[in-house]
């Protein structure tokens, strides 16, 4: 009996937590099968082409994600410093470069940079309310309009896959890329192998580390 009563606390107080996991998977698995449908996009195309609701369900999927993959965790492991300049590419909603934002401090500056006008009228609305100065929001489908070896740090999360010409993306990265800078990115919804050659034909990065799932490049 006081084992049976053990067990009821133990997965009442768990309850909401093993809810908000299987929200999250149910989400993601609606949004695979969108994608597979053409509903939301498709691999190899961009997010300009997302439908409004397509654009709610993910910003859903990427809110929820953010509560366990904690993006404030994942830039400290990058090493993020004050004062530096950052591109989130394909910033989504900002969960990146909110947080971002506060670790280059006063003196440094995020780019956040989308193709779909609501993530960037998303993050627009965040910095505003939270009254965030030093994020800049870029609305293009590539080019980023930075000047020449101008960017510390590129970060490249969960983004890669939505690209049609990932080699003219890569370009692009490398061009605003300070000699010194480094560019992380994720290899989601990417075969790891696929993922490596992407980079390894342009000759424009090498592969220092891969922590977790975060791979981290230097400029060459």
């Amino acid at each position: 009996m006081i084992l049976h009563l053990g067990l009821m606390t133990f997965l009442m107080e768990k309850m909401p937590l093993f809810m908000v996991f299987e929200g999250i998977a149910v989400a993601q698995f609606i949004v695979a099968i969108l994608m597979f449908r053409g509903l939301i996009f498709k691999r190899g195309t961009d997010k300009q082409k997302m439908p409004r609701a397509g654009f709610a369900i993910m910003k859903t999927v990427l809110t929820l994600r953010s509560l366990f993959k904690k993006p404030e965790r994942i830039l400290r492991e990058m090493g993020i410093q004050k004062g530096q300049t950052v591109l989130d590419y394909g910033c989504g909603i900002g969960s990146f470069s909110i947080p971002a934002a506060k670790m280059v401090g006063n003196d440094g500056i995020v780019y956040a940079l989308d193709i779909h006008p609501l993530a960037i009228k998303a993050v627009e609305k965040k910095i505003k309310k939270k009254r965030i100065t030093n994020v800049k929001t870029i609305l293009s489908a590539r080019e980023t309009g930075l000047p020449d070896e101008s960017v510390d740090v590129v970060l490249l999360y969960d983004v890669l896959q939505m690209i049609s010409d990932k080699e003219k993306l890569l370009e692009e990265l490398h061009r605003v890329l300070k000699p010194d800078g480094i560019l992380f990115a994720t290899a989601e919804h990417l075969d790891p192998n696929e993922f490596m050659k992407i980079f390894s034909k342009t000759n424009l990065f090498t592969l220092i580390e891969q922590r977790g799932e975060v791979f981290r490049f230097k400029r060459d």
